[in-house]
């Protein structure tokens, strides 16, 4: 949003980014799904859960809090888009090799449950 300007491109930017985080989300759990062996799959969504929002959302507020201090929040979504842009070529580089790797069989029941 360090971008845009207006109320309204405001508000079409932030609701954007809902389906954004639902589609990360749901990559990252398939990415698990594929890397985790079954019998691991709750020790793999806690370790998920506690990088991606525990330690990662505690360490990455302060970070940001102390960025945006000294550097100002235009600079640190700056900052920020060019990191999430340079996750691109580790992300295709895992696409590639997840492509290759074959799929554990799972079987769910309806409720989505092993």
């Amino acid at each position: 949003t360090s971008f845009v300007r207006g109320e309204v491109a405001t508000i079409a930017t932030q609701l954007a980014y809902g389906p954004c985080f639902a589609f990360s989300h749901l990559a990252a759990q398939l990415v698990l799904a594929r890397l985790v062996p079954a019998r691991s799959s709750t020790n793999g969504q806690a370790l998920y859960g506690f990088v991606s929002f525990g330690i990662g959302g505690s360490v990455g507020l302060a970070l940001a809090g102390t960025l945006v201090d000294r550097l100002g929040t235009a600079s640190v979504f700056r900052i920020e888009a060019l990191i999430t842009l340079l996750a691109i070529v580790p992300a295709l580089r895992l696409r590639a090799l997840l492509r290759h790797r074959p799929s554990p069989a799972r079987s769910l029941d309806a409720g989505g449950a092993p």
